[in-house]
């Protein structure tokens, strides 16, 4: 069994566990080329996508979690994302989305 806690901390940031709260914002980074930046292609969902997958739990569950990258201020700076692949569930992906452009080559990653 895999066991990750709701928040974890660092000297400088929180990583929490995203909540309703953040749907909003999370589309508005799917929806910006600006949030995505050079790496990345705009997921483009829908409000009521986002809404979907997190009530649906998708977010949060034993294979995959998304976490909300914090200062420890509370800025909101963009998601970590990481799931088992569904080949080798002994490897784990790890997407790091820095969706602030002015916060991105401060080291977060």
């Amino acid at each position: 069994m895999l066991l990750v806690a709701d928040k974890l901390y660092t000297n400088r940031l929180l990583l929490r566990r995203v909540t309703a709260d953040d749907l909003d914002m999370l589309w508005r980074w799917s929806s910006s080329v600006a949030s995505c930046g050079s790496y990345l292609s705009p997921e483009q969902y829908e409000p009521e996508e986002i809404e979907q997958r997190y009530f649906a739990g998708l977010f949060w569950n034993n294979r995959e979690k998304l976490f909300l990258i914090e200062k420890r201020d509370g800025t909101s700076l963009g998601t970590i994302h990481y799931w088992l692949a569904a080949d080798r569930m002994a490897t784990a992906v790890v997407a790091i989305k820095i969706a602030e452009p002015g916060e991105r080559n401060k080291g977060y990653g």
